[in-house]
């Protein structure tokens, strides 16, 4: 997939990474004539989309030889090599552009004149000949002329077909449709095209050694495309928030404080997983599936451990948890209490550090703290891996097997929180039946000691189960190919959990393993974290905006499909 490519690129020195997936962005307009033609040909050179000789053209288009005088239901013929229907002939197609003649000059993007009588129009129709229907024949009508032989599709793209400002967000033009090259350009103040890079290094050179030509230092901001998505890499300067800021082999970093207590975060760039389990693959839960894709359209900072117990009383004044230790996460708190200590750490974080600035991400220079959606929560730990961990398998012969070996360098789960447990205050394990007699007493550990996921974050499986802000519910049945942003239901009587604890057998601690809670349930093993983003998914009680909940759960179609 083109998030895992786009890693070759190597663009280390740029601080964050934002989506310009195409998938998010709705924006609906007439082509551009450069659009349109692009599209028809589909990679294609010759007269038409299939070649040079016009006896193929009634496999793809209805014209004055085989329309019978009419025009004809679309997708009756064969699409282009893009799955394009109806591009040549059945009726002439609008664009955007005025009319005028082409320019002598290379183009970027091109939108035709800036003033004219007459529109553009493309493809050909149902009465006319063969040559009026090739690739490149162009034709024009008054913008008000109305005929049987005139019709339009549209596109959607957040690039306008007429003239703008630049926006943050705004589409670019995509790479060689069906290969895997990447166009990279900068995006100050606009698109500029810099070069075009082999993303599976079939060629020469490595997509390193493409890119390593281009002097990305003279840029604060460079964009990615492919024919199937985009992402915008920005170098940004430290927030005001931060007391230390930077970069490693996990990713951006940040850390805020409430004084003495410091809490590092990690940037979790947008991207999209297969969230849930693969049939077959949940070890008899039966709540993981259907396994379906999602899109996360929008980066987020995310606690790099659970809320410790010395973050909580530093903020709150006590301390709620039955294992008590500053370096330990803080357990024993409702779903209630977590969504409680998020709003009173952004009061408290917002009174600290008051800014109004907008940087390049917005939220960038404003923490607005929240629990995660469960689709947030399980993108973060999976960190770009589909395996049962986010370090492989566990392979268990038994559901009931309390350990897997695969979890012991990650996680504090019960294969071993209870070895040499280093606190005076335990519980008995006593539904663990496989444990060694020295093991049956344990609870939670220290955070961080164990090794993070690729993404820099730590303890994501086992110590705490961690409250997430969805409602719990079965996954949507309904056969769609990609979900953006789901936040679970709209009501129900229990919150998702997620991670499994320091008391949970092994096939609890998988990325796909989840469960529920009364919000109001208070247990030693459970706690949470919180992630930073514009991204309002919150039940905080404030009504979010018209748009926001447009684009909640959205829905995408597969491709080809006919609803």
């Amino acid at each position: 997939m083109f998030p895992g490519r786009i890693a070759k690129l190597g663009l280390k020195s740029f601080a964050s990474i934002t989506s310009l997936s195409n998938y998010r962005y709705r924006q609906l307009s007439l082509p551009t004539e450069a659009q349109w033609e692009y599209a028809c040909r589909a990679g294609s050179t010759g007269s038409y989309c299939f070649g040079d000789d016009p006896k193929e053209l009634p496999k793809y288009g209805w014209f004055g030889e085989n329309s019978e005088d009419s025009t004809h239901p679309v997708k009756q013929l064969q699409p282009n090599g893009w799955g394009l229907y109806d591009m040549h002939g059945n009726v002439w197609e609008w664009c955007s552009d005025r009319w005028g003649d082409y320019p002598a000059s290379a183009q970027a993007d091109p939108t035709g004149p800036a003033e004219g009588s007459t529109r553009v129009i493309r493809g050909g129709s149902w009465i006319y000949p063969a040559r009026y229907l090739r690739s490149a024949c162009r034709n024009r009508r008054a913008p008000g002329f109305r005929n049987v032989i005139l019709g339009f599709r549209l596109l959607s793209s957040a690039l306008g077909a007429e003239p703008s400002e630049p926006s943050e967000g705004a589409m670019l033009p995509v790479a060689e449709q069906g290969t895997e090259r990447a166009r990279i350009g900068s995006a100050e103040p606009a698109y500029e095209f810099l070069r075009s890079v082999d993303l599976d290094a079939t060629g020469d050179r490595t997509p390193e050694e493409e890119f390593s030509e281009m002097d990305v230092n003279a840029y604060a901001s460079i964009r990615v495309v492919s024919d199937q998505e985009g992402y915008q890499f920005d170098r940004l300067s430290k927030p005001t928030w931060a007391v230390d800021f930077g970069s490693d082999s996990y990713g951006l970093y940040a850390t805020f404080e409430i004084k003495p207590v410091r809490q590092r975060m990690r940037w979790i760039p947008p991207g999209r997983f297969f969230m849930g389990s693969p049939a077959g693959k949940d070890y008899e839960r039966g709540n993981e599936g259907p396994q379906h894709e999602v899109i996360i359209t929008h980066g987020y900072w995310m606690f790099d451990t659970p809320c410790t117990q010395g973050l909580w009383t530093t903020l709150m004044g006590d301390n709620p948890s039955y294992f008590p230790d500053p370096e330990r996460p803080v357990e024993q708190v409702p779903w209630e209490d977590a969504v409680g200590f998020a709003q009173k750490l952004n009061e408290r974080l917002a009174s600290d550090y008051p800014s109004n600035a907008k940087g390049l991400i917005d939220g960038w220079e404003r923490l607005q703290f929240r629990l995660p959606t469960e689709a947030e929560w399980e993108y973060a730990c999976r960190a770009g891996t589909t395996g049962d961990t986010y370090v492989g398998g566990l392979d268990l012969k038994s559901i009931d097997e309390t350990k897997a070996e695969v979890l012991d360098s990650i996680a504090w789960y019960g294969g071993n929180s209870g070895h040499a447990y280093d606190l005076e205050k335990s519980m008995e394990m006593t539904w663990l039946e496989d444990l060694k007699a020295e093991e049956k007493r344990g609870g939670t550990r220290k955070v961080a000691q164990k090794l993070p996921n690729a993404w820099g974050l730590y303890d994501m499986l086992g110590n705490v189960w961690e409250w997430c802000q969805d409602w719990h519910g079965e996954y949507p049945l309904e056969p769609v190919e990609r979900v953006e942003n789901p936040i679970g239901p709209t009501e129900g009587t229990t919150r998702v959990i997620r991670g499994g604890g320091w008391i949970a057998p092994a096939r609890y601690l998988r990325s796909a393993c989840r469960d529920g809670y009364d919000p109001g349930y208070r247990n030693n093993v459970l706690g949470f974290r919180l992630l930073s983003s514009a991204h309002r998914a919150t039940e905080s009680g404030e009504e979010a905006s018209q748009s926001e909940v447009a684009t909640r759960g959205r829905v995408t179609r597969p491709r080809g499909s006919d609803e």
